[in-house]
């Protein structure tokens, strides 16, 4: 819904063709690097290997590439290395915007499903039947 405040910042690693989904609580530059320094602290062996690399679009949440890529955990050695597709050329995405069309048919837009009443688990769940049955 347009009133949504929330979104989903998805990462997928295509290596293992695994898909994460974090809410966040707006689609802001500030709120993808918390949820990066977040996740990189829960994990970070696992954050190195899944996503060293982040290939995204030019969307506003990823205007602040020296935020993303500065780890939260030694910010001289960095976090992952970001690079951004051209404009209007999903395809550069692959795997991950397959995987969004897929998102779009369980979370369709307009359709009375508000990103500010999913939870975390609500993500966790929902990405851990996504990965075992659509890849």
């Amino acid at each position: 819904l347009r009133s949504d405040r929330r979104c989903l910042l998805t990462l997928y690693s295509r290596p293992f063709r695994f898909q994460l989904a974090l809410l966040m609580p707006d689609k802001t530059a500030a709120a993808t690097e918390s949820a990066l320094d977040m996740l990189e602290r829960a994990a970070p062996k696992a954050f190195r290997r899944l996503f060293s690399l982040l290939l995204t679009d030019n969307g506003a949440e990823f205007a602040d590439c020296a935020g993303i890529e500065r780890s939260a955990l030694d910010p001289a050695a960095g976090r992952c290395s970001v690079y951004y597709c051209d404009v209007r050329q999903s395809q550069q995405k692959g795997g991950c915007e397959r995987n969004h069309v897929e998102l779009r048919k369980l979370l369709p837009k307009g359709r009375g499903i508000s990103f500010d009443r999913l939870t975390g688990r609500d993500c966790a769940v929902l990405m851990s039947v996504f990965d075992s049955f659509y890849f």
